[in-house]
């Protein structure tokens, strides 16, 4: 984290963490080959590209769909699953223009400015949300996948870190 954010505003905060969380994610499969990123780890058919696959989804269904109110498709199919003719650096390379596309929209904005889309609720319902709730949102989603992907590259080669 950066040190001139420890004292900043809250929606400075809010941003870095975001981005924080967005370079981690990359940092944490640096240097794996294909065969490791693929390789499911747990039980449930978890890996580290399947990692990256999904939050590629959930910044495009939270900046792109649920704040902008943009309709724009994806490249990706079937959010966690890695299917053989996916090649890692074309998820990697889609997840990084996510990651900025999702930054411009997060720069652009005020944090209180409501959404342009509309998206379910924790109840099914539909609902509006400020940029503050999804920042607070993605930044809580990406530090728990993170985790995932702490212990995941753990167990392939011992590393770890932030």
């Amino acid at each position: 984290m950066r040190d001139d954010v420890l004292v900043a505003p809250e929606e400075d905060t809010l941003r870095a963490f975001v981005r924080f969380h967005q370079d981690a994610l990359l940092r944490k499969i640096d240097g794996l080959s294909d065969e490791d990123l693929r390789r499911p780890m747990v039980a449930s058919g978890t890996s580290l590209l399947g990692i990256v696959k999904h939050e590629t989804h959930m910044l495009h269904r939270w900046f792109h769909m649920r704040f902008a109110g943009e309709e724009m498709a994806l490249p990706l199919e079937r959010e966690w699953a890695i299917s053989p003719d996916e090649q890692p650096e074309d998820v990697i390379a889609t997840y990084r223009a996510e990651v900025e596309r999702s930054r411009r929209i997060m720069d652009a904005a005020d944090p209180d400015a409501p959404s342009k889309g509309r998206g379910p609720r924790g109840d099914g319902e539909p609902g509006e949300f400020t940029l503050r709730w999804i920042l607070v949102h993605v930044i809580e989603e990406m530090a728990r996948h993170n985790g995932h992907a702490d212990i995941l590259r753990e167990q392939i080669d011992g590393a770890t870190g932030e």
